[in-house]
């Protein structure tokens, strides 16, 4: 959850990151298919850390991103 008690949940499937608000209600999606800035392969985990920064563990480019709100 972010400060404002958004959830953001990784969409493997899809490759993608949604985020919702704390009720479930659908706010945005980013993220696509591949191994450039702002694509995932198989996203399998999200955090949000005491910055705000959004940590999304892109298992299939084996890395660790980091995104600003």
């Amino acid at each position: 959850m972010d400060s404002v008690d958004n959830v953001y949940v990784a969409d493997e499937d899809n490759d993608r990151i949604q985020k919702f608000t704390s009720t479930g209600v659908f706010v945005s999606t980013f993220g696509s298919a591949g191994s450039g800035d702002w694509q995932f392969a198989s996203p399998t985990g999200v955090a949000v850390d005491s910055t705000g920064r959004v940590l999304v563990a892109d298992s299939a480019n084996h890395r660790v991103r980091a995104f600003s709100p």
